[in-house]
């Protein structure tokens, strides 16, 4: 479940447990463990309209870049894992192969589902929190 509470999403489990809160600033989505007070990853837009997600070490972990198609998820070593792709009217989500691994009909932005691409958050809850916070918080 996602609970939205001014700029700041709690995303709880199914046992109610809080797995993570993402805290909204600017350009700047902060993914914070239950206490709130451990920054775990943080997501932030760069000039030329890539996004670069960064762990608590402040070490790079991916990058979301921007392309004509949607998005490319690479990780620290510039390897293409994901792409985010919008064609004819389907949102997929695309491995290193090319193979669909998810996809949608409805209207959705393709950084929210190259969001559902970073293997480097383990949790899938809080890949999932992260992309929907995007949704309600992103230009």
């Amino acid at each position: 479940r996602f609970k939205v509470d001014g700029k700041k999403v709690t995303v709880k489990l199914p046992d109610e447990t809080v797995a993570a809160y993402i805290i909204v600033k600017d350009r700047e989505f902060q993914v914070r463990d239950e206490s709130q007070k451990v920054e775990l990853f943080e997501l932030k837009s760069q000039s030329d309209g890539d996004w670069k997600l960064k762990g608590s070490n402040d070490q790079l972990l991916a990058v979301i870049k921007k392309r004509d198609y949607g998005y490319e998820v690479e990780d620290a070593a510039e390897r293409s894992l994901f792409k985010s792709k919008l064609k004819d009217g389907k949102y997929s989500l695309r491995d290193a192969e090319d193979n669909s691994v998810l996809y949608t009909k409805d209207a959705i932005s393709p950084l929210s589902v190259a969001c559902l691409g970073l293997e480097q958050i383990e949790s899938l809850a809080v890949r999932t929190g992260l992309a929907t916070t995007i949704l309600l918080f992103s230009d």
